[in-house]
C-alpha cells in the first residue's frame, strides 16, 4: 500500500488508467475526495463494494446449491 500526505486541492494522479484523485476538503477527521476517471471505471465507496461482494458471493452460494439439487 502507498501512503501519501496531501493537502487541500492537492492531487494523485494514475497515469496509465488516467485517474486523478483530488482532496477537495479536509474537516476535522473527514477528507472529501474528488475522482475524476474515464467512464469504463466503476468507483464505488468501500462499503458499498464490499455489499457488493457480499450479494455477489450470497447469489454463487445459491446458485451451488440448486446445482446440487
Amino acid at each position: 500500500m502507498l501512503i501519501l500526505t496531501r493537502c487541500e486541492s492537492e492531487r494523485v494522479v494514475i497515469p496509465r488508467s488516467r485517474i486523478e484523485i483530488v482532496v477537495v476538503e479536509v474537516r476535522g477527521n473527514t477528507v472529501k475526495l474528488g475522482f475524476r476517471a474515464p467512464q469504463r471505471y466503476e468507483i464505488f465507496r468501500g462499503e458499498v463494494f464490499d455489499r457488493m461482494a457480499m450479494d455477489d458471493w450470497d447469489e454463487d452460494e445459491d446458485t451451488n446449491e440448486e446445482d446440487v439439487k
